[in-house]
């Protein structure tokens, strides 16, 4: 696939829906992914990689098409004459003409470079959709963090609802001399901790929607709507498919395997160059002292080029080429170790989310419940405050326990399609 040829549309697609985002402002998860993809720089930085292997690949090409120069001169030369002669003289001269080469054989030097050349070409391809994959990733987090900071503002404001409510009935229940005032006083240090959580969580929102925007790379609009939550089953994915999968088709390591590919290409054809060089050569070409009369001169002809002694260049070029191979295999077997780490990572984390995910909504329900029966009996007044509190404490713990399993859920599972090479 080559980049530059969707790029103008891509641009027009871009504009378009970064209109539709500013004048609704209000995303599906989908769209903002899309709308990160025709945005963020980082997908044209990847493409501009390819664009730059694709000139390397015509450059390496040229080599083994004829090489044709043209050249024309003229000049004038004067000398003065030796006695018994005296004055000078003077001659001008003129040339012009056309000369070309052929490569006809170098042993392979030129062909495996050009080999190399293409399989640049594909890594810088692989290494775009891995840019794009973690483009999209960045999209996805972004999106799911700023439902959670959504969730945990909800949770804190319902806290403060919760507070005010048992603030209003202990200030009820000492005006007729049911509790001491030191439960009034308490239950306003509870409110004000309240509103320090709502105020933090408010503040959390604004900074999940920088990061949208440094994800989308754009400026969003100043309220954001989702259009979808966290309250989502992703489908399963099974750690041995998940491993086949990233070992098999993950452009970070497909594009490993190029480089490596290119790499004993460039190390065969640096060999080669330690021998001759077989090229056909001709030219044409007219001269003249006066530009009055020409004369046309021709040449036809093979040359062979033998590398002798460059001071050890060719020799250091293999070397270097030589190098240049461990190193990209040493690397494609240290990503491939990565890579299955962190599948099983990105698994495990999804699995203990999604019994988080269970556990967190029984906890909820028994702290609910927990709430109610402490202040009835608070309000019956056969109940301490502190049961009050721990109670409101309880639910509110135990509602962002929920979310963040939710977020964490969402975000294993981004991260096990993007390591498994899927968008």
């Amino acid at each position: 696939m080559r980049y530059s040829n969707w790029m103008p549309s891509a641009l027009a697609l871009l504009f378009g829906l970064a209109s539709v985002v500013r004048s609704a402002e209000t995303l599906s998860l989908d769209s903002f992914v899309t709308l990160a993809k025709m945005q963020n720089p980082q997908v044209r930085i990847s493409a501009a990689g390819v664009s730059s292997s694709l000139a390397a690949q015509k450059s390496a090409r040229s080599r083994l098409l004829p090489q044709v120069d043209g050249q024309a001169q003229a000049s004038r030369s004067a000398s003065q004459l030796s006695p018994p002669m005296t004055g000078t003289y003077s001659s001008n001269s003129y040339s012009a003409g056309i000369s070309g080469q052929q490569l006809l054989f170098d042993f392979g030097k030129s062909y495996y470079s050009v080999r190399a050349s293409s399989q640049f070409v594909n890594a810088a391809q692989q290494d775009a959709k891995n840019t794009l994959q973690g483009v999209v990733l960045n999209a996805k987090t972004a999106y799911f963090n700023y439902c959670l900071s959504q969730m945990l503002y909800a949770v804190a404001q319902e806290a403060l609802t919760q507070a005010n409510a048992h603030l209003a009935s202990a200030q009820a229940l000492f005006e007729i001399g049911k509790q001491a005032k030191y439960v009034v006083t308490q239950a306003q240090v509870d409110v004000a901790n309240a509103t320090v959580a709502v105020i933090t969580t408010k503040n959390g929102i604004k900074l999940a929607k920088v990061q949208m925007d440094v994800a989308a790379g754009t400026t969003l609009g100043s309220e954001l709507s989702l259009s979808d939550s966290l309250n989502s089953l992703e489908p399963d994915i099974k750690r041995e498919e998940a491993l086949s999968r990233a070992l098999d088709s993950m452009p970070q390591l497909v594009s490993l395997r190029d480089r490596l590919a290119a790499s004993r290409l460039q190390l065969t054809s640096a060999k080669s160059a330690l021998f001759p060089d077989l090229n056909a050569a001709a030219g044409v070409g007219l001269r003249s002292q006066d530009a009055s009369v020409w004369s046309q001169d021709w040449n036809v002809g093979v040359n062979l080029s033998v590398p002798i002694f460059q001071g050890g260049a060719l020799v250091a070029a293999v070397e270097a080429a030589k190098a240049a191979v461990d190193q990209a295999s040493a690397q494609l077997d240290a990503t491939v170790q990565s890579v299955t780490a962190e599948i099983d990572q990105h698994y495990y984390e999804k699995v203990a989310a999604a019994e988080r995910i269970a556990a967190t909504q029984k906890l909820i329900t028994q702290a609910q419940e927990g709430l109610q029966l402490s202040q009835e009996r608070f309000s019956a007044g056969a109940g301490a405050a502190l049961e009050v509190t721990d109670a409101e404490t309880a639910v509110a713990n135990a509602k962002s326990s929920h979310a963040q399993a939710l977020f964490d859920y969402r975000t294993a599972h981004a991260k096990l399609l993007a390591a498994i090479g899927s968008l």
